[in-house]
């Protein structure tokens, strides 16, 4: 059933399932009530199924923020939407300075089970202030996970298990991503996916060869695009390419992905946010500490958008930004 629906179509099912299930579970976020049902139509069909727990808000990011964390404190499990990540900025205070203290800054555990949840990142010419990539900027807070969507994992399941962490969750869903159809490989059918069964939150795409030339990982948003490279790579260059997926970007688990890289000495790290201080830093800093005393890794590559502004135009986004062209010529030529 997951192989026929889109990712926005998954998330949405999860979001009334949840609805369903748990009555603590309220959605907060600007424009989310019908007729507009939120950015890109996520909240279809929340207001007919609960609209006591659908609240639609003014534009006032900081404000919905604490209000969410407030109801977290009370017992509740609160999903914010942000309509761009790029707003996040405006809430930034209450998620550094509130949300991720509160757990573990009164001497005991307390719980925080809340998540946000946002549009994220460009490919769709929406300019500099609606298309960054913003999982960076909550990388290395303390008591925040970050996640992204991605085609691989199941919505709901990923967000019973931020809302389990009982601390804030931020989710990052790339435009690029909601129209991909879950769990499709290619259609020629050289490539399989499936999850490690060392860790549930990687998805590992590869063709059946135990040949493997290099190993690539990559975030949710850019797995369609990457897939395309690793056909490219082999129909064209005879180069046999496997894809690491996560769920859970930060704190950022590598071990079970470490051993599988064992048989092969080239790892390209690719993601949409610019360089500098970003996750593909802390995948490179996780495999080194690996790597120490080992030495199986030959070469590791690091593959990020320029940092740049973003601009609306989409053959000059397309420079700025990680595209298909940049990924096989690297590859190519390792």
């Amino acid at each position: 059933m997951l192989n026929n629906t889109t990712c926005l179509e998954n998330l949405n099912a999860a979001m009334l399932d949840l609805a369903r299930s748990d009555e603590k579970i309220i959605f907060i976020g600007e424009d989310i009530k019908a007729p507009y049902n939120g950015a890109y139509k996520v909240e279809k069909g929340l207001s007919e199924l609960c609209p006591d727990r659908v609240i639609s808000t003014p534009i006032s990011e900081e404000s919905f923020t604490g209000f969410a964390a407030g109801l977290a404190m009370s017992g509740y499990k609160p999903i914010v939407d942000f309509m761009f990540s790029d707003f996040m900025t405006l809430g930034f205070d209450m998620i550094l300075n509130f949300c991720s203290k509160y757990p573990d800054m009164y001497g005991v555990e307390l719980k925080l089970p809340m998540i946000i949840r946002s549009a994220n990142g460009g490919y769709r010419g929406y300019g500099a202030t609606h298309s960054q990539s913003m999982q960076k900027y909550f990388m290395g807070i303390n008591n925040v996970f970050v996640f992204e969507m991605s085609p691989y994992h199941d919505n709901k399941k990923v967000f019973e298990q931020m809302l389990n962490k009982n601390k804030l969750c931020m989710f990052f869903e790339e435009k690029s991503a909601y129209n991909q159809k879950m769990f499709k490989t290619d259609e020629e059918n050289l490539f399989k996916v499936e999850t490690l069964k060392e860790d549930e939150n990687w998805a590992h795409i590869s063709t059946d060869s135990n040949r493997c030339d290099v190993s690539i990982i990559t975030t949710g948003g850019l797995s369609s695009m990457v897939l395309d490279c690793a056909l490219e790579l082999l129909v064209d260059y005879e180069i046999e390419a496997e894809i690491f997926i996560p769920s859970q970007l930060y704190p950022c688990q590598m071990s079970s992905v470490f051993e599988k890289l064992k048989k092969t000495s080239n790892v390209v790290v690719i993601e949409e946010c610019n360089y500098g201080a970003n996750w593909g830093s802390v995948v490179l800093s996780e495999l080194q500490k690996l790597q120490q005393g080992k030495n199986l890794i030959e070469k590791i590559n690091l593959l990020s958008s320029n940092p740049r502004s973003i601009p609306a135009n989409t053959k000059l986004e397309n420079r700025v930004l990680i595209n298909k062209e940049k990924i096989v010529e690297l590859i190519a030529n390792l």
